[in-house]
């Protein structure tokens, strides 16, 4: 209840806009990449589901207001300086040790974005109005079963640069 009573304090305020931060990394299943238009898989296992149903309440309610404009920012898992995937974040350990667990096959695509590209797009939104929902990820997420020692590595030798819009380009909100 805690971004609905921020919300609602802006609101009072007066504010124009409110801005709320979602992940890209509930969709349903389906070929190719998701969109911004692809459903949140709501009706899949519990801990699944629940997440789900918990962004879309967010979504929902900032995009559903009447008295100011809502964006909404899906964000890939953030990587980088003191990020669960930097050189030295939990997750690069787990991998490390391996005890980073792959489930059914590795097929999954998981979608990333710097957290330098992050701040970035953010900032780059700040200056939209539209009242949607944006998703921040990379051009080109990895599946699941490519996430190895070697890939953590590579994908932190790779830095800022690899950010995606995918709906219209970011760089044309510069």
């Amino acid at each position: 209840m805690g971004g609905a009573n921020v919300q609602a304090a802006a609101e009072r305020a007066g504010a124009r806009r409110y801005i709320a931060q979602s992940g890209c990394y509930y969709y349903v299943p389906g070929p190719g990449l998701a969109t911004e238009e692809t459903s949140f898989a709501v009706d899949a296992p519990p801990l699944i589901a629940g997440g789900a149903r918990a962004l879309l309440g967010i979504e929902n309610r900032v995009l559903g207001a009447q008295s100011l404009e809502g964006i909404v920012l899906r964000y890939g898992f953030f990587y980088g300086p003191g990020t669960w995937y930097a050189a030295d974040g939990s997750v690069a350990e787990q991998v490390r040790r391996r005890q980073f667990p792959i489930t059914g096959g590795g097929g999954g695509v998981w979608s990333f974005v710097h957290i330098a590209d992050a701040a970035a797009a953010t900032l780059a939104l700040l200056r939209v109005s539209d009242g949607r929902c944006y998703g921040i990820a990379f051009l080109w997420p990895p599946v699941l079963s490519a996430i190895h020692v070697e890939n953590i590595t590579l994908l932190l030798a790779l830095g800022t640069g690899l950010l995606e819009h995918a709906g219209q380009g970011l760089q044309d909100l510069h």
